[in-house]
């Protein structure tokens, strides 16, 4: 697809008489799909489920970052060409681990943004990336150089956007066609903050800004434009952001009985006008009054619940954790204190949900709520219906199991630090071609673990077609404190 004044705008824009005139407009008032033009601010605020697949960002981790999935290469006393092979093909790995299912699963018209880091601003970037990953969609996925010039566009970004969906909340379009990313406050990540106009620099057809005021977040993962249930349009927040919006504004509050009634609402109302007078839920508020009774580790929205609009309903997609869940990456059960506040945690969300009209889905969860089913991508397909791609994880149970695949996989990932550890000690042929089979046998694994089935997912699978939405699974692997959500932005 070509850029974005030359490639179809959504519906609301191409038909503003027919679908939205200068004033709110609900879904059930339309008989159609939801969203709001506000005229006085070029915007048209759309739902994140119900904005299409035209153009999607993504961000390429720093090279020399050294991680236990893609472990650094020393550089110093070995061959040059040596060191310059076992790189690349070791950041394949980390392609295929963060990027494989994906890239491989996204509609052929789908636009692919990419973020580069600037090696000037970020100290482990090496400035080959880019050529790495070419080389990677080329040798791996079978990309012909003329479909890479068509379907991806590059841009330098000042901080690493590995977690694309972080560094800022898109509100809908602008009069363009564009994205309209919102920029936070002083609070938030550095570096996110100053990614937004480098973003709107590098691609100028494909994003706008609006700057929010003091103590409002962009911090996407924690945060959602979504749909009530009678079809307008809302702001969907995390009860972090409302801790955070209280700490930004010098604010204080028992920490064993969390913030008063009217702090709340004041980060409520702050939030409403900062985002386009939208309505905003805080999900789950009872959270806020009992935070002892949850846990941190659900730090973003996204991996609590997910919400779509489905044949004139809204649905929320909550995650149920289940006691038998074991932490795919550790390989260990869950604490026990943890799993029960996370638990509790989600059942609030739930049951808010409900009690706000909301047709709920619990989708059973056999892991860390970082790989959250709820982390999935939720868009409408080019059919104008309902879809969601749902990262779906290579089988991890039983635990300890060394046939399941998950555990193949991190036995595999060890070998290849391993080798290169042994080639770096004792550099020769025989220890290269070691180094150079394991990273070689690690890319055939992990090829062929995007063929294979996981029925840990199948009442994942279930609830969400209940709902009527269209589920595509994406193969996904474990590598970090996210999933599929967390690594895209649209």
């Amino acid at each position: 697809m070509r850029r974005a004044l030359k490639r179809p705008l959504p519906c609301l824009l191409l038909l503003p008489c027919l679908w939205l005139p200068c004033a709110p407009l609900s879904a059930s008032a339309a008989g159609s799909r939801p969203g709001q033009f506000i005229p006085s601010r070029d915007l048209a605020v759309v739902p994140e489920s119900e904005r299409s697949l035209t153009r999607l960002l993504i961000g390429l981790e720093p090279r020399a970052k050294n991680s236990p999935t893609c472990p650094q290469v020393s550089r110093q006393g070995l061959d040059p060409a040596e060191v310059s092979a076992l790189d690349e093909h070791l950041y394949w790995v980390d392609l295929e681990l963060v990027h494989g299912g994906l890239l491989r699963s996204l509609p052929a018209e789908t636009l692919l943004l990419v973020a580069v880091s600037d090696p000037h601003e970020v100290k482990d970037d090496l400035g080959h990336e880019r050529e790495y990953f070419e080389d990677w969609l080329r040798q791996r996925l079978g990309w012909s150089r003329s479909r890479i010039a068509q379907r991806v566009r590059f841009g330098v970004s000042p901080a690493e956007l590995e977690w694309s969906q972080d560094f800022s909340l898109a509100l809908g379009y602008d009069g363009k066609g564009r994205l309209v990313l919102a920029q936070g406050s002083e609070g938030d990540v550095p570096g996110y903050r100053r990614a937004v106009p480098a973003m709107a620099k590098v691609f100028p057809q494909d994003f706008s800004i609006w700057p929010l005021p003091k103590g409002i977040s962009a911090e996407g993962g924690d945060m959602s434009i979504a749909t009530l249930s009678q079809g307008d349009p809302c702001l969907i927040i995390g009860r972090h952001r409302v801790l955070e919006y209280l700490r930004r504004t010098d604010q204080a509050w028992p920490r064993a009985e969390g913030p008063s009634h009217e702090q709340i609402e004041q980060a409520r109302q702050a939030y409403s006008q900062a985002y386009a007078g939208l309505p905003v839920i805080i999900v789950p508020e009872q959270a806020l009054h009992e935070p002892e009774a949850v846990s941190e580790e659900l730090f973003h929205l996204d991996m609590l619940m997910a919400s779509s609009w489905i044949n004139g309903k809204a649905w929320a997609f909550v995650p149920r954790l289940e006691p038998q869940a074991v932490d795919a990456n550790s390989r260990g059960p869950l604490p026990a204190d943890m799993q029960e506040k996370v638990a509790y945690e989600m059942d609030l969300a739930a049951a808010q949900m409900k009690s706000l009209g909301y047709h709920v889905a619990r989708m059973p969860l056999l892991d860390h709520p970082v790989r959250s089913p709820a982390n999935m991508l939720r868009f409408r397909d080019h059919q104008g219906q309902a879809a969601c791609m749902l990262p779906v994880f290579p089988a991890h149970l039983p635990a300890g199991d060394p046939a399941a695949l998950q555990n193949r996989i991190q036995d595999a990932l060890a070998r290849n630090r391993q080798t290169l550890m042994a080639w770096q000690a004792a550099p020769g042929l025989a220890s290269f071609r070691a180094a150079e089979a394991s990273i070689r046998d690690c890319l055939d694994l992990l090829s062929h673990s995007l063929e294979a089935s996981n029925h840990e997912a199948d009442g994942q699978i279930q609830a969400l077609r209940a709902s009527a939405i269209r589920v595509q699974t994406v193969p996904c692997f474990v590598w970090g404190a996210g999933s599929l959500h967390c690594q895209t932005f649209h």
